[in-house]
């Protein structure tokens, strides 16, 4: 009767493919069960007599290293003398390219001194742990790596001004960052959720029909993106210049949009720098005529001052018509001055410095004045 119940005993350890080996109190192996020998790749004679303390075992623990001889199971409950519960081992074999992962209970009779060790295969469960380990791993690196991606992503958005948006083509909702308002000068959030009929409200009218224009060759398929410029109402009063740059990122069944993403881009100081460089431009070209316009004058002014020299030189020496050659070539000087001055206003000509009698030149433009004014003028 006892034995048939060992036979059902062992029977049912078989079944359960629960591995079993009793040591001795010198630890040697006194019986080992056939699923125990499986997992321990080793015959029942190689097994019978084996102690624990031998270097025939090649153990690892749960983090892959070499396990100590103190702490296999069987010599861990001999030294504690406490019994041990799912406690993880790695069984390494030559014969096998990866190692057998057991969870083991172990505990030491106080009757005979034995000590009997069983062990549940969990190899499958320990590799699948240790790829999800590594996918979580490979996960974590992965969002490091998107993190910083987005902070680079957020730094150059920063730097050039620039605020992503979401539109709902369908509802015409569109959610802007968390900093877009602050470009129009309104409160922190209050522009982030908007329609596209608010937007058009802060849109310049002329501006609106380009847009809308170029939004429906969008929506159409007509183009994959879409890239304007417009002006936007600042909280202010005064207007914005912004650089919109969308794309249609879903449609349904029918081609129809459902999802847009865009970006707009604050370039309000590089429309100030080219109005800027437009009015330079213009300067620049006015300038040039206006040298070319001095040079012909100048031109005009020679033979004004030669012939009257000739003519100041043919009057006898207190002749009143030599006072009035005088104010002529005085006159035609001032307007060499004058070519001078326009010739280096337009940067054709040298610039030099010389002091200037204030008194002198009243005097100049009194007699000037006296000698093209009607006799009726009084100048004090």
């Amino acid at each position: 009767m006892v034995w048939s119940q060992e036979l059902d005993i062992g029977a049912l350890l078989n079944a359960m493919q629960l591995g079993v080996v009793v040591h001795g109190a010198d630890t040697a192996i006194i019986h080992a069960n056939p699923r125990a020998l499986e997992l321990l790749n080793l015959t029942l004679e190689q097994a019978l007599g084996t102690t624990a303390l031998g270097d025939d075992w090649h153990f690892i623990d749960e983090h892959g290293a070499v396990m100590a001889p103190d702490d296999y199971p069987v010599n861990r409950v001999v030294r504690t003398g406490h019994a041990i519960s799912n406690y993880k081992v790695g069984i390494v074999d030559g014969d096998r390219p990866h190692p057998v992962w057991v969870s083991c209970n172990a505990y030491q009779s106080q009757h005979d001194g034995r000590i009997v060790v069983t062990f549940v295969d969990i190899t499958e469960t320990e590799e699948a742990n240790q790829s999800l380990s590594l996918a979580l791993q490979a996960q974590e690196k992965t969002n490091v790596q998107l993190l910083g991606t987005t902070s680079r992503l957020e730094i150059a958005l920063s730097a050039i001004k620039a605020h992503t948006y979401d539109l709902d083509v369908q509802t015409g909702d569109i959610i802007f960052d968390d900093d877009f308002s602050s470009v129009l000068g309104y409160p922190e959030g209050r522009l982030q959720c908007i329609t596209l009929e608010q937007l058009a409200g802060l849109t310049y009218p002329s501006d609106i029909r380009k847009r809308s224009r170029g939004l429906q060759a969008l929506i159409r398929g007509d183009i994959s993106t879409y890239q304007n410029t417009a002006r936007l109402k600042h909280w202010d009063g005064h207007w914005v210049w912004v650089e919109n740059r969308s794309k249609v990122l879903e449609r349904d069944e029918n081609g129809a949009p459902i999802h847009c993403v865009g970006v707009l881009i604050d370039i309000t100081e590089r429309k100030d720098l080219e109005a800027a460089l437009l009015r330079n431009q213009k300067l620049e070209a006015l300038g040039t005529l206006a040298g070319g316009i001095a040079h012909d004058f100048n031109n005009l002014l020679t033979p004004m001052l030669g012939y009257a020299e000739l003519a100041k030189r043919s009057l006898p020496g207190e002749s009143k018509e030599r006072r009035y050659i005088d104010h002529i070539r005085k006159a035609a000087e001032r307007a060499k001055q004058l070519v001078l001055n326009i010739l280096l206003i337009s940067r054709q000509g040298a610039a030099d410095k010389q002091p200037v009698s204030l008194v002198n030149l009243i005097e100049e433009v009194l007699v000037i004045i006296k000698a093209s004014s009607s006799k009726g003028l009084i100048i004090d």
